[in-house]
């Protein structure tokens, strides 16, 4: 309820109080008059005797004009109580038409304030869109090949500005298959760039080499005896944002061949993958097996 409706609500309040004092008034001063009235008549009948009227009653010149008094004073209150309601009337179609007016001004308001603030909310997320594509975004592709004993990572910036104090903490471990969970630390490696800019036509910008494998390892590798897991993590500054992004790594091992030296799988899965990877890996390779 705005605040012109509640002033119309009082005013109203207001008018229709008085006009029940003034009708209240009214009828006591009518009541007055009345008993006032009859007393005199009552007075007059007991002061003088009684009058034998033989052809018309005619009242007494000082009681006609009693009456009368009394008849233009009722005329009087009748007209200004009539006036007091039709002014009461106009002041109630006054505040209405003020209520409606300040009411369409302010659906007018309302939508235009609704329209300005649905265009700013629309120009600051197509603006973070903008700045999210053009920040740098870092993706590192670890490698592990048996063939050549090498474990490496790549990383590449898929973004457009370039990204800074890249640093990585990456643990290399071996596991026996299956049930070895803690696997034994062959290598750790803490490693610094100053920054990486982003060229998605030439592919990954920088590559780590980490370790090399020694040739037993990489027999138990091709026979699916070992697996090897990098696990750490690589953090940096993405060109727009002042604090630092971190990205998790924890990339294992598949490698399954057949008897034959067919490779069936092979690469790095994440951690989370790679049991059920792993599984279907080694149920093609049963098959195949079986067959030759």
């Amino acid at each position: 309820m705005d605040y012109l409706t509640q002033q119309f609500i009082s005013v109203s309040n207001r008018l229709r109080k008085e006009l029940t004092m003034l009708r209240q008034s009214i009828d006591s001063f009518r009541d007055q008059e009345e008993r006032q009235y009859q007393e005199d008549q009552a007075r007059s009948r007991l002061e003088q005797p009684p009058i034998r009227i033989q052809a018309e009653i005619q009242e007494p010149p000082a009681i006609a004009s009693d009456k009368h008094s009394r008849e233009n004073r009722n005329f009087g209150v009748q007209v200004a109580l009539t006036l007091a309601t039709l002014l009461t009337f106009v002041a109630a179609a006054i505040y209405a038409g003020i209520a409606k007016r300040q009411l369409c001004i302010f659906e007018r308001q309302q939508a235009t304030m609704d329209n300005t603030f649905k265009q700013v909310q629309e120009q600051t997320t197509l603006l973070t869109k903008q700045a999210r594509v053009m920040i740098a975004v870092l993706r590192p592709t670890p490698g592990i090949n048996p063939e050549s004993a090498e474990v490496e990572i790549d990383l590449a910036n898929d973004g457009r500005l370039p990204a800074s104090d890249i640093r990585g903490d990456i643990e290399i471990t071996k596991r026996m298959l299956p049930n070895d969970n803690a696997g034994n630390t062959i290598g750790h490696w803490v490693f610094y760039l100053p920054d990486l800019i982003s060229n998605p036509a030439t592919g990954p910008q920088s590559q780590k080499r980490l370790i090399y494998l020694s040739k037993m390892d990489v027999e138990r590798i091709k026979q699916t005896q070992l697996t090897v897991r990098m696990q750490g993590e690589i953090s940096y500054l993405n060109g727009l944002d002042a604090d630092r992004k971190s990205i998790p790594v924890c990339y294992e091992l598949v490698w399954v061949q057949t008897a034959n030296g067919q490779v069936l799988d092979s690469g790095a899965a994440t951690c989370q993958e790679l049991p059920a990877r792993l599984k279907m890996a080694l149920d093609v390779k049963r098959v195949r097996d079986s067959i030759h």
